[in-house]
C-alpha cells in the first residue's frame, strides 16, 4: 500500500526536492556540516553532501531496468531507509534537487517500503525560483559544468520548447500526492522569513522557531561573467570527457575561483531586455497560476517577471569567451584546458570521484 499508516512516534521526516538553482547547496552544506540545531539536537542527515543519487535509484527500483540494476537500487534504498530508521533524533532530512523531476508516486513508495512506521509525519518541501532568474542561473550552471556552449538566447529558446519551467502542473502533482504535507516556498529574498533561506527552510519545513545556526562557509558563490567565460573556454577543451567528469571538474574549478579575492567591478551575466520581455510573455500564465494556487494570489512570480525586465541589459551580453579575453590570454587558457584534457585521458582514474571527494573533504574540513 502506498503511503500507508504509521504508528505515532513523534518523529518527522522532511524531504527537500529542490528546485534546482534555489539555494539547495546552502541547505545541504548546513545540514551536512551539522551547523543546524533544532530544539537542542542535530537533525539526522544521512549523507556527507546530498541525496542526488536518490532519483536514479527510485527509477531503477520502481520502473525496472533489469535484475542487476534493481538489486543495486534496492541496496541503496535499503541503506538510506535503515539510516533514517536507526536515527535517535526527532527530525530527519533528505535533500536532493535532482528529485525535482521524480514522479511523486515513486517517492511515496520509497517512504512506505523503506521507512515503514518510523515517522509520525512526512513532509515534502520545494522552493521555486522566478522564471527569468531560473533561466539565467540555469544557463550559468550548465555552462559551468560543460553542458552548454550556446548563447543565453539559444538556451532560453530551447527551454521554452519543453515544460520544465512550467511550474504549476508539476507542483500540483506534488500537492495531489502529498496534500497539505507538500510545502512550496518562493525563492525570492524579500519573501523569505527573515530574508534568510535557512530560517525560512527550518520554520516552514520543520515547523519550529526553536533552532540555532552555526555560521559556515557554504561554498556556493555565484561566478562573475569573466569567471564563467573562463570555465566555458576550459570546458570546450575537455568536451569529449564523460559527463560526470566535466560536471565535477566544473564545480571544482568554480569552488576554487570562489575562494579567490573578487574585485569591486566583477560583472555578472545579465539578460537583455528583449529576451526578458519574451520570457515574461511566455511564462506569464504559469506565474499567475502558481501565485494563485500556492501563494494566496500574491503576485510573487508575476511581479518577478516585471522586475526581470527592469533589471535587464539594454543590449545583448556576449557569451563567447573570445569577447572577454585578449587572444593572447585565451591562447593560454586553451593550452591549460588541453593539458587538463591530456591528464584526465592519460589513465583509467575515475576523475569524477576524485573531484567529488575533494569537494566533500573541503566541506568537512575544520
Amino acid at each position: 500500500m502506498i503511503f500507508g499508516k504509521r504508528k505515532a512516534s513523534g518523529r518527522m521526516l522532511l524531504i527537500h526536492i529542490g528546485d534546482h538553482k534555489t539555494g539547495s547547496t546552502t541547505i545541504q552544506n548546513a545540514f551536512a556540516k551539522s551547523c543546524i540545531q533544532i530544539e537542542g539536537e542535530t537533525p539526522c542527515y544521512p549523507n556527507r553532501l546530498n541525496h542526488n543519487f536518490l532519483p536514479s535509484a527510485l527509477y531503477d527500483r520502481y520502473k525496472g531496468k533489469g535484475l542487476k540494476t534493481d538489486a543495486r537500487s534496492r541496496a541503496i534504498l535499503t541503506k538510506l531507509g535503515q539510516n533514517l530508521k536507526a536515527a535517535s533524533t526527532k527530525y530527519s532530512l533528505i535533500s536532493g534537487e535532482m528529485l525535482e523531476r521524480t514522479p511523486p508516486a515513486q517517492l511515496k513508495r520509497f517512504i512506505d517500503d523503506y521507512t515503514g512506521s518510523a515517522f509520525d509525519e512526512v513532509k515534502v518541501i520545494s522552493y521555486v525560483r522566478p522564471h527569468a532568474e531560473r533561466l539565467l542561473s540555469g544557463y550559468a550552471e550548465v555552462t559551468k559544468i560543460g553542458g552548454n556552449q550556446k548563447s543565453l538566447q539559444a538556451f532560453c529558446d530551447n527551454m521554452a520548447k519543453g515544460d520544465r519551467l512550467l511550474y504549476a502542473k508539476r507542483f500540483q502533482a506534488w500537492r495531489d500526492a502529498f496534500g497539505d504535507q507538500f510545502i512550496l516556498r518562493p525563492m525570492i529574498p524579500s519573501a523569505l522569513t527573515n530574508e534568510s533561506l535557512l530560517d525560512d527552510f527550518i520554520i516552514h519545513g520543520f515547523g519550529t522557531e526553536n533552532f540555532e545556526i552555526t555560521p559556515f562557509d557554504d561554498d556556493n558563490k555565484s561566478l562573475s561573467l569573466q569567471d564563467l567565460m573562463l570555465l566555458k573556454a576550459l570546458q570546450s577543451r575537455i568536451s569529449d570527457q564523460p559527463k560526470t567528469t566535466r560536471h565535477t571538474f566544473g564545480r571544482e574549478v568554480a569552488r576554487h575561483l570562489g575562494h579567490q579575492p573578487s574585485t569591486a567591478n566583477d560583472e555578472k551575466l545579465r539578460m537583455h531586455v528583449e529576451l526578458a520581455q519574451s520570457i515574461a510573455e511566455h511564462y506569464a500564465e504559469d506565474a499567475h497560476t502558481v501565485d494563485t494556487a500556492f501563494f494566496g494570489g500574491e503576485p510573487l512570480l508575476e511581479n518577478a517577471l516585471d522586475v526581470a525586465i527592469k533589471k535587464a541589459s539594454p543590449s545583448v551580453t556576449s557569451t563567447d569567451p573570445a569577447d572577454h579575453f585578449p587572444a593572447s590570454e585565451l591562447r593560454r587558457i586553451h593550452a591549460l584546458g588541453d593539458l587538463f584534457n591530456m591528464m584526465i585521458s592519460a589513465t583509467d582514474t575515475d576523475w569524477s570521484k576524485i573531484f567529488r571527494t575533494a569537494r566533500i573533504d573541503a566541506l568537512h574540513k575544520n
